[in-house]
């Protein structure tokens, strides 16, 4: 029971993990194509 709870939670977790390296990616691309929105999000 337990040990089947733990392999869910790494599931979820590296599903996790992997959607925010892509979000990340993603963002970062936008942020360079659009330097005007760089300065709008940090300031």
């Amino acid at each position: 029971m337990y040990i089947n709870q733990k392999r869910t939670e790494n599931k979820i977790r590296q599903i996790i993990n992997c959607f925010l390296l892509i979000h990340k990616h993603l963002w970062f691309n936008t942020l360079k194509q659009y330097p005007k929105a760089k300065n709008h999000f940090f300031y």
